[in-house]
């Protein structure tokens, strides 16, 4: 009996959990209005300890030591969060928060009440597509021209997290907090970019490099996440000894970074980088600048750092800004290239954006801060640039700093040898790690002890690598073809013919490393025809990704403008056949047949396709995700999985579909909308499809005017968040 009520208690446990996260994705499924937020309600399972750990960690600001806030604000309290919608609809989810922040300004007294910053895990459901976000104190961010300066960066091109105000009731009160999604993931894919390494330095120790964050990534990328340590973390201990070298007062520690080198000297990449500083200096963020508050995003298939605007507390006035006396030479000072961009900006979609994210301001309030933006640009062109100190390279200096502190560094050799030595290679020894091990020296969380102790602390520099030969990354180390217009073809172990004249290009693959991409850099490539041959003898779950770039695609076109083209693929091995990323425009036809894994895969772009024809996929046929998509013929046969597949918060028009021998006919996952004019699906297990599958996601919702579906096991298949509509 006492089993029996244990059971019951637990299915009625679940099922309240389930029905609310549904009640919350009910509200928000593709209806703007409705689901807008007023405010929302956190609700500690152990409030006592809650407000108590908020009171010991200012009671420890004013200590100096702060052991007590360095291990208080890692405490987690389970807790309910209430979503309250303008509607006056409700919904719970629930949650695990810590207090943030180990500064004063995250803290503030409100009648008696210590309000604190927090952090914030979502463990079902999500707010504004974020499971993981901060809650600031506004004035510990810089209020709302924090707001503005992330959506503006973002509106500009630039990784930035979405950033707006939120109410928060927490017990009595209810304040105003900046809500801010953290630098995972998920952010990543909505700045329209793949899962990367994101690198910040690491603030507890004394000596602290850069290190990788994810653990994920880090996990499945060891090789690769050495190398990348190994390259930004030289640059870092350049920053470090050139300001000692230079006696540096009056500019910015890292100001003297080689952005030249951290760009995989890409000219594109490096004026990118040059105008991110340059509108961080205009906009009052120069705190991001500092050597502890630096974060990067490594892009690996062009092998270049992007900087990401994050923890910049921008100055509260334009007009009132302090620059630095001298900037960097490594930084261009020509400023026509950001103020071009910034003066082509659509003012009302930013102020609209702006209005979204609770900044209540007006167009004309909105002009007035571009324009006082582009005045501090002027200004800024007229600094002076400081050169690096010519012995910057040499770190045998900074053990004058830092040599008598208990600081052991490691590094990797070019033969995968790891040694262990004090400080800058003295007294070295050859060390063995285990996989686990070497995860933990990525990330720097080697033997990590708090750094007001006295034990040894452990810094990991990454690859060393030759001062002599300048290292490619990603897929500049490919063979490279010029096609026309500046459009580019790299391949690696591939015959390639470029065929001006017929506008053919073929290419055949050697080997199970063999990959082509095709590169534009936003250039039009127009009225080409690809014909690209695999082996079967290639096939291996080892031949999937591209372990040096992390691209899927047999073949890629990336960044690039499409005009009615015509691919045809046979044999290929890879996770994709054919990927696209961050392209588009319309292609004429697709015909793919016999693929190891995805037959055509594409991500973050907004393409017409008139003809798609795929047989033989072993997994899914059409795979589309983050963008906007328009097919008006698809034709899929023998899919291992789906035969189209729609997800990530994609919108897709078909206008007619034909399915068959597959898992699945069409599918539509995670905040997408797909519409089909008319489908005929035979001998397929599930004919339509639509369910939630990622937490940062909703449900999904398919509209079918005409359907015809024929063979099937089951003819839907529908969790409790998405909807099948015929119509």
């Amino acid at each position: 009996m006492r089993l029996l009520i244990i059971l019951i208690s637990l299915i009625f446990i679940n099922t309240k959990n389930i029905a609310s996260e549904k009640e919350c994705a009910d509200i928000s499924l593709h209806d703007i209005e409705s689901s807008k937020i007023n405010f929302i309600e956190i609700i500690p399972k152990d409030y006592r300890k809650f407000k108590l750990t908020k009171f010991k960690n200012l009671v420890s600001l004013e200590d100096d030591l702060a052991n007590n806030l360095y291990f208080s604000k890692k405490k987690k309290f389970k807790s309910s969060i209430k979503v309250y919608f303008s509607n006056e609809k409700k919904c719970e989810l629930n949650a695990k928060i810590r207090v943030h922040g180990d500064g004063r300004d995250h803290y503030k007294l409100i009648d008696g009440d210590v309000v604190a910053s927090l952090d914030v895990e979502l463990l079902d459901g999500n707010l504004f597509n974020s499971v993981k976000f901060k809650l600031f104190i506004p004035e510990a961010e810089g209020g709302n021209s924090e707001i503005f300066n992330a959506t503006l960066f973002k509106e500009l091109g630039f990784l930035a997290p979405e950033t707006r105000n939120l109410k928060v009731k927490i017990g009595e009160g209810q304040i105003k907090y900046l809500f801010q999604e953290k630098l995972v993931k998920e952010m990543i894919e909505k700045n329209n970019r793949r899962e990367g390494p994101i690198l910040e330095s690491d603030e507890e120790n004394t000596f602290g490099l850069m290190r990788i964050q994810n653990k994920k990534w880090t996990k499945s990328n060891i090789k690769m996440g050495s190398e990348i340590l190994g390259t930004i973390n030289k640059e870092m201990m350049a920053i470090k000894n050139n300001f000692f070298l230079n006696s540096q007062k009056k500019i910015e520690s890292n100001s003297l970074i080689n952005y030249s080198k951290l760009s995989n000297n890409n000219t594109m990449h490096y004026k990118n980088i040059s105008d991110f500083v340059l509108l961080g200096l205009a906009t009052g963020s120069s705190h991001m600048f500092s050597f502890n508050d630096m974060r990067f995003y490594y892009d690996t298939m062009y092998g270049s750092f992007l900087p990401i605007y994050y923890d910049a507390e921008p100055n509260l006035n334009y007009e009132k800004l302090s620059f630095p006396e001298n900037i960097s030479y490594y930084i261009d000072l020509d400023i026509q290239n950001i103020s071009t961009k910034i003066n082509n900006l659509n003012i009302k979609k930013l102020n609209d954006n702006l209005q979204r994210f609770g900044l209540k301001e007006n167009k004309k309030q909105t002009k007035k801060r571009i324009d006082l933006v582009l005045k501090n640009l002027k200004l800024l062109e007229k600094k002076k640039t400081i050169k690096v100190h010519p012995e910057s390279y040499n770190f045998q200096n900074l053990e004058k700093y830092f040599g008598k502190k208990n600081i052991f560094m490691i590094y990797e050799d070019k033969n995968n040898n790891f040694l262990t030595c004090k400080f800058i290679k003295k007294n070295c020894l050859y060390q063995q790690f285990s996989d686990y091990d070497k995860v933990n020296l990525i990330r720097q969380r080697h033997k990590k002890e708090f750094k007001v102790s006295d034990k040894p602390q452990y810094t990991f520099f990454g690859l060393t690598q030759s001062s002599k030969n300048k290292p490619i990354r990603g897929f500049y180390k490919w063979t490279k073809n010029k096609i026309e217009n500046e459009i580019l073809l790299y391949s690696l172990n591939t015959n390639n013919k470029v065929k001006i004249k017929n506008k053919t290009i073929d290419i055949n693959f050697l080997d199970k490393s063999s990959r082509a991409l095709i590169l534009g850099e936003e250039k039009v490539f127009e009225n080409w025809t690809i014909n690209i041959i695999g082996k079967k003898q290639f096939y291996g779950r080892d031949n999937l990704i591209d372990s040096e770039t992390n691209l899927t695609g047999c073949l890629t076109f990336l960044d690039i403008e499409v005009k009615n083209i015509n691919i045809n693929s046979n044999n290929l091995h890879c996770e994709d056949s054919v990927n696209f990323i961050r392209s588009k425009g319309t292609i004429k036809n697709v015909n793919i047949s016999n693929s190891f894994s995805d037959a055509l895969d594409i991500d973050f772009s907004n393409l017409t396709i008139e003809n798609i024809n795929v047989e033989n996929s072993k997994n899914d046929c059409v795979d589309l995700s983050y963008g906007n998509y328009k097919i008006i013929n698809l034709v899929t046969n023998y899919c291992g999985d789906k035969g189209l597949s729609v997800g990530e918060k994609s919108n897709v028009i078909v206008n007619e579909f034909y399915s068959s021998n597959s898992e699945f006919g069409a599918v539509s996952k995670d905040s997408s909308v797909t519409k089909i004019e008319k489908a005929k699906i035979s001998n397929n297990k599930y004919c339509i499809a639509a369910y939630n599958k990622k937490q940062e996601f909703a449900g999904s919702i398919i509209k079918i005017k005409e359907v015809d579906c024929s063979g099937y096991v089951e003819k839907l298949f529908k969790d409790d968040f998405s909807k099948i509509i015929f119509n």
